[in-house]
């Protein structure tokens, strides 16, 4: 009698889990709540919901898929911060050798493999990577937490692997390797091949995202064209956007997936759910879209009137974009042109002619 008190005045596990898929969900979390003993208190799509959820709600745990949403380095950091212990289901071992988790388990382990994992961290213990392939049976392996001059030397380890170090630590490399056919390196090099280093992600992700801009406006007034025919003939908004994430393909129908994704598990509402849609990406098209939508919902106003008008509006400044794309690449092409071909051009018209003078002058 006094075990069934004790075990009824424990407190559930309060869990907050990003499996990143339905299936993983309906495998995983029925058998972790039905003992009573854990609770689910969020359930998230997407790395940014969990760090939201973490802060909002009093979780024990997270319980995490390696290929959720936008599960990138910046957001295990921020997970990371908040102090939780993080246990991440991984799908091939070299996952499992990066970021801030207390356990890492395969991606398909059993849901009693995962409880037992859960209650050895909640007890304060580092469990190693368990993945494919390792015997479910096997008793796990303590880790003790790193603390003292070898968290230091960790550390130093991870800011030495920052961005720069890649063109830093080429210079001192191909001198340690005696692959230095110019002789030393001098050390304004160093610095350069730093800079370098330094400055490269960061355009290489400038670059990346205005292509992905550029994409999403190119596909957009498409999609507002197929969302005007799917709603005159008689669809919701809603479904129509369903539809359209079902049977099209690109950046736009990638981003309406999403959308899709968090309505059908109730994480935010339609408009929502479209709101988050336009701070994503950033594009002010794609930003006055969903606000003609928004105010169409509110007001009233047919769907199929706003979204043609609206198509209309986008296939003109789609037509602006390309025009002035065009007068910029003709001004781009100044320089090679100048640069390259006249030259050559006036070698090939003067060359014969200065010869002649020469030769007279000879």
């Amino acid at each position: 009698m006094a075990s069934d008190l004790s075990e009824r005045a424990t407190p559930a596990v309060r869990l907050v889990v990003g499996l990143g898929n339905a299936e993983r969900e309906r495998r995983l979390v029925p058998e972790l709540t039905d003992s009573g003993q854990m609770d689910v208190v969020a359930r998230c799509l997407a790395a940014d919901q969990v760090a939201d959820a973490l802060r909002r709600t009093r979780a024990d745990i997270a319980v995490l898929a390696l290929d959720l949403h936008r599960l990138n380095d910046t957001a295990l950091a921020g997970l990371a911060a908040t102090g939780l212990p993080l246990i991440g289901l991984a799908t091939r071992h070299d996952e499992a050798t990066r970021g801030p988790w207390a356990a890492v388990l395969p991606v398909d382990a059993e849901p009693q493999q995962l409880r037992a994992t859960i209650t050895a961290v909640l007890r304060g213990e580092r469990l190693e990577p368990a993945l494919a392939g390792a015997d479910e049976d096997a008793e796990p392996v303590i880790q003790p937490q790193l603390s003292g001059p070898d968290a230091a030397s960790t550390s130093l380890v991870v800011v030495a692997s920052g961005k720069g170090s890649p063109g830093c630590s080429t210079v001192p490399l191909t001198d340690a390797l005696g692959a230095s056919p110019l002789g030393t390196w001098p050390l304004w090099t160093w610095a350069a091949g730093f800079a370098v280093g330094f400055l490269a992600p960061d355009w290489e992700l400038t670059r990346r995202l205005a292509r992905r801009q550029a994409r999403v406006v190119m596909e957009l007034p498409i999609i507002c064209d197929m969302l005007s025919l799917c709603t005159a003939g008689g669809q919701g908004l809603e479904q129509a956007l369903n539809t359209l994430a079902r049977q099209s393909a690109g950046t736009m129908a990638q981003e309406l997936q999403h959308v899709s994704r968090e309505v059908a598990f109730g994480q935010r509402s339609l408009m929502e759910a479209l709101a988050g849609l336009a701070e994503r990406n950033a594009v002010p098209e794609l930003s006055r879209f969903v606000s003609q939508l928004q105010a169409a919902s509110e007001q009233g106003v047919p769907v199929v009137q706003a979204l043609s008008a609206q198509a209309d509006a986008l296939r003109e400044e789609k037509r602006v974009r390309i025009v002035a794309e065009g007068g910029r690449a003709a001004i781009r092409m100044l320089l090679p042109v100048a640069g390259l071909i006249l030259p050559v051009y006036f070698v090939l018209l003067l060359g014969p002619a200065v010869l002649q003078v020469v030769h007279l002058g000879g």
